[in-house]
């Protein structure tokens, strides 16, 4: 079972972003040979028009074929209207970013049924302290409950002002047991404490010793979810920029994951029921969206680029140039799989 939810939950989101590349294609007259979902071996065919639905052994992607791209019927003669190529720029754009549309729209569809479905949201907590754990570093260097935080700095200069506590947690992930200095407000009173964690003898693990405020269940109308549904969908995307952000740094490359992590995580949403599964989706599909827009020009966002490029000087990339770049494109992709997948092996094994 635990590979099956792997599977609907990869093939789902591929599925959605394909679609979204395959409607907008068929809707400009794209000839499109093919329609794939998976990538490796074919297990399973059928045609409809023109076009070969297929599905492929591995879940781990998919694709549009596209008349006008390398490889795709080059030996058919098309008018070139009906060409990825041929077509006018702007129609191209849409067909190269309706996947990453699709994949912010599935997520969003995704957080506002989980709202419904619940009818209540946990609002996050304020950047206050609840609690200060007796023997503790907090303790010693004098912060009390009820402490708010006003900015925090990183031990590699990086300034953050939370507007919730998880703000604090998310950001200090990537600063794993190093010093911190709190800008703390107490009352009228401003003032700074520098502190890292510290091993703690009744929680068995290094920490600060502070403890965050309870969230605050809200009860929701149909109405109220379509706007919570924006504000997920919003966090998630401001998580996924601040963590490129880090990892752009060197922060973060050893918690980057792959395949391997996925499975496993999803084991672990499973287990805590439908929501927490379909979260997950959610979660992942607005990272593939943001993922795919990224300036690599084997992604939707470096092939956009290139297309502004060209309608912008009026002058077609030399299709040898195109090819090269895409090959060393193609080298990096399969780095990062590589470096994410040995990531994910020492985890397990370790």
């Amino acid at each position: 079972m635990g590979i099956i939810y792997f599977v609907i939950l990869l093939g789902s989101i591929v599925l959605v972003h394909e679609f979204g590349h395959f409607v907008f294609a068929k809707l400009f007259n794209v000839y499109t040979p093919e329609f794939s979902i998976g990538m490796g071996p074919q297990i399973f065919q059928f045609q409809k028009g023109e076009t070969k639905y297929t599905l492929r052994l591995l879940p781990m992607g998919g694709y549009v074929a596209m008349a006008g791209e390398d490889g795709v019927d080059e030996d058919i003669e098309l008018d070139p209207s009906r060409t990825i190529k041929g077509i006018h720029p702007f129609k191209q754009l849409i067909i190269m970013m309706a996947g990453i549309f699709m994949n912010v729209l599935f997520a969003y569809v995704i957080f506002f049924g989980i709202f419904a479905y619940n009818g209540q949201v946990y609002l996050p907590p304020e950047p206050v302290f609840d609690q200060v754990l007796e023997g503790s570093i907090a303790e010693e260097m004098g912060v009390q409950p009820g402490d708010e935080i006003i900015k925090l700095v990183f031990s590699d200069g990086s300034v953050v002002e939370p507007e919730t506590y998880y703000d604090f947690v998310n950001h200090y992930t990537f600063y794993q047991d190093e010093e911190v200095t709190f800008t703390l407000l107490r009352g009228n009173e401003v003032f700074e404490v520098t502190m890292a964690p510290r091993y703690l003898e009744s929680e068995g693990r290094n920490l600060f010793g502070i403890v965050a405020p309870s969230s605050t269940p809200v009860d929701l109308s149909l109405m109220d979810c379509f706007y919570y549904a924006g504000v997920e969908l919003q966090s998630s995307a401001s998580s996924i920029f601040m963590t490129l952000s880090k990892l752009v740094r060197g922060r973060g490359l050893d918690m980057m994951s792959g395949p391997v992590g996925i499975y496993e995580v999803t084991q672990t949403q499973v287990s805590y029921g439908l929501t927490s599964y379909l979260a997950l989706i959610g979660m992942i599909s607005v990272n593939v969206g943001i993922f795919n827009a990224l300036p690599l020009p084997i992604l939707d966002g470096g092939r956009s680029l290139i297309t502004l490029c060209e309608w912008g000087f009026k002058k077609k990339l030399n299709p040898k140039i195109e090819h090269a770049i895409m090959m060393v494109a193609w080298g990096m992709i399969l780095a990062l799989f590589i470096f994410v997948t040995y990531n994910d092996l020492i985890r397990v094994f370790s």
